[in-house]
Parts: C-alpha cells; structure tokens; sequence
C-alpha cells in the first residue's frame, strides 16, 4: 500500500487549520539570563528550532532514572500516580537512558541547574520533569532571541537561567521568517504535504541553501525557491522567478543530504531518506503552524488494554513503562521512513509479529510500523492502574491483542 493513502486525508486537515495562525507558529518567550537580564521575543534554539511544534530532547533523569519529580500528591486529580510507578522502575531501568521528547508548546518554562546538565521542565499542568543533556545538543544550545525593543540577542547556552514561554502575539514585529511549507514527491509516487525541514535542518524562508554552481559558491534563500530535484551528484534547483541552477559541492544538494522531515498535522513528523526524494516542490502558505494556545494541559495516557485471553483492563499506564504523557512520542519505520507519532494524535495500537504493530490514528488513518522498541517486542509492555492510589498491573507486550486510548 503507498503510504500516500495512509496521510492524504491529514494533508487536507492540516491546510484548513494551519490559515489561523499567521504568526502563532513561531516559538515566542522571555528569557533570563544568570546575571538577571531579561529578553523577550521570537525565540529560536541553537540556531535551528523555532516552531511550537519543533523538537526539545534530552534524557529523562532523577534518582531512579524514571526522570519525573514524584510528589506526596495521591489526591491529584491530574491523572496517574507516579509513586507507585516509581518502585516497579527501580529495576526495571537500571542502568538504562530514557530520552524525553516533546514539542516547545508543551512546556511552560524550563530552569536550567547545575549549569547547563540538568533542567526543571514544567509541563502546561504545572508537573515538573528533570532532563539532562548527555549527547542532547538541545540542552546546551545557545538561545538567539529577536527583542522587541533591542533585536537580535544570542545568549551562549551556558548564560541561560531559564525560559519562560508565553503565547505568540498573531502577527509579530520582528521573526526570524516564514516557515517553509510544500511537499516532498518520492521515486514510489507518493506526495506528503505539510511544513518542511529541509536536510534535517533548514526550515524558514531566511535559511540557505549552499552549493556550487561552477566555480561560484551560491547561498540562496530558502524563501526564493520553488522546487529542488536530486540529479547525479548534485540538484537542480529552481527559483521563483524561473531562474535554474545545477548545483553541487555540499550536503544541501548532494547524497550527504540527511533528508526531509515533514510535519503533518493529525500524523505527527516523517523523515524521508534523501534517496527516496524524487524532488521537493515549496508552495507560499500564510499559516506558521500550531499556535501555543493549541497545546494543551496533558493528562496522562489512560485507556484500555485488552489481551490475547480477551482480558480488559482500564485506568492509567505508563507506555513501554516509561512514556505516560499523551505529547510523548510513538517511534517507528513504514518501509524506510522514520515516523513520530504523538500519543494524542493515536486511536488504538495492535501488536502483529515480532517487529510490527498497526497503529490505528484518530484521524482514521492506519500504519503499519515497525523496526523500533515502541511497536516491537523489545517494548517493556504496559504498567496499568486501574485506580490513582493503587499498585499497577504489569502487562507483557506478547500478551497484548490491543491498546485502546482515551481521548486527551
């Protein structure tokens, strides 16, 4: 099955929704530095992340590596109680690194301490997350802030005491440019629509794009472009006013490109290997994406869990007992692609074989995804309450038929 019939129908969704946000998109906040000073503005992060919907990594991290403050709050009324999941992960995770991942729009605020290693997150349901920044470039990054009143300030990742994000006025004074937005044609027939990262990397219409046209080293604006098509050992590249190069020379335009990631709203992001890349058609579209009013206070995943016996169990769970928040990610591969998947945006989950799982989205959507720990059998299973002041139930993956969850 071509995967454009798995998200042609979120393509359409995501163009509808995506023209209330002119500005609304764009990363916004105060930052405060270690000395006191205040910055407030577009934000974007060591030079690349600058969207509400972009990516913040680290390692999730406490004494016990489950990486959540546990407070005395059984009555919370939030959703799960991490107390008791505590004590399964004493065992279960030692020695292991569980990456934390989230979009900028769901945090409230990040502290940094003990310089730049550690972080307080504060999550939009005031619950707060340790991470830490071993092999995440993401929590040592400089922070570049475009002032309101005093432009552009690049504050060294080792400078910042901590961010305080804040809604994004709808049409700003001063931002970093337009996010590029199109679709990526594969060699297969297939067109995936929505807000683009190219190589990885470049993601506004101020971005360059670099190669050689001859002896002449070009840098040109992502913004004049209408499309890039692979050719040989370089790219053709096309301009909106017609203008053609044949460039060569550098990772934007040759095999050392790492790809294109897609954001698409209902699905989550896909990365597309350049070798799949048939050309990259960029489009003017006036939206900048999710606003950070869009994000809203998580919960925690909660559902039900039916096994092959046709046993049921509902309550709250922890996921591979380690994701619980429905902003977390599911990982996994239809054919080559590299898919992430918010927990918020998926239906239900059924285990097929050993490497794949059917992952139905509440979009009506289904993939087919394998090739990682999140829809293998290497998955830890599910650690499930079935109420907020009792132990968890412990589930296996191979005695999953499918898992069912709440909406948000």
């Amino acid at each position: 099955m071509s995967k454009l019939k798995y998200i042609g129908i979120l393509v359409l969704a995501f163009c509808a929704s995506g023209l209330l946000a002119q500005d609304g998109g764009l990363m916004y906040g105060k930052v405060t530095t270690r000395s006191g000073a205040t910055y407030q503005g577009n934000i974007r992060w060591g030079g690349e992340e600058v969207f509400w919907t972009d990516e913040f990594n680290a390692s999730k991290l406490d004494s016990k590596v489950f990486g959540y403050v546990i407070k005395d709050d059984e009555d919370d009324d939030e959703g799960i109680s991490f107390k008791s999941i505590r004590t399964i992960w004493e065992d279960y995770t030692s020695g292991s690194v569980h990456e934390f991942s989230c979009q900028f729009g769901n945090m409230r605020k990040l502290v940094y301490i003990e310089d730049e290693k550690k972080a307080i997150i504060t999550l939009k349901n005031g619950k707060e997350i340790i991470v830490g920044g071993s092999g995440y470039n993401d929590m040592k990054a400089s922070i570049t802030v475009l002032d309101e009143e005093l432009g552009k300030i690049r504050i060294k990742g080792s400078n910042v005491e901590s961010v305080d994000f804040m809604n994004t006025p709808e049409k700003l004074d001063a931002k970093f440019g337009e996010a590029l937005y199109g679709a990526v044609y594969t060699y297969e027939g297939d067109s995936i629509k929505g807000y683009i990262q190219y190589d990885k990397d470049e993601r506004l219409s101020t971005d360059f794009l670099d190669g050689n046209a001859g002896s002449e080293r070009l840098k040109i604006p992502m913004g004049k472009i209408v499309r890039i098509e692979p050719s040989r050992n370089g790219s053709k590249v096309e301009l909106i006013s017609g203008r053609r190069f044949n460039l060569s020379g550098t990772n934007d335009v040759s095999q050392g490109n790492r790809g294109v990631i897609v954001t698409i709203e209902g699905l989550g992001r896909t990365s597309i290997p350049w070798s799949d890349v048939y050309y990259v058609s960029f489009e003017k579209n006036n939206s900048s994406g999710q606003t950070y009013s869009n994000f809203e206070s998580p919960k925690g995943l909660s559902g039900e869990v039916i096994t092959l016996n046709n046993r049921s169990y509902k309550g709250y769970f922890a996921y591979d007992r380690d994701e619980v928040w429905e902003f977390e990610f599911l990982d996994g591969e239809s054919k080559n692609w590299e898919l992430k998947v918010p927990f918020e945006n998926i239906k239900s989950i059924s285990p097929r074989n050993a490497k794949y799982s059917l992952v139905e989205l509440k979009a009506g959507n289904k993939l087919l995804l394998g090739h990682s720990r999140d829809v293998s059998d290497s998955n830890g299973g599910i650690l499930l309450f079935e109420s907020r002041d009792g132990d968890p139930i412990s589930i296996d993956w191979e005695d999953i038929d499918v898992i069912i969850f709440d909406e948000p």
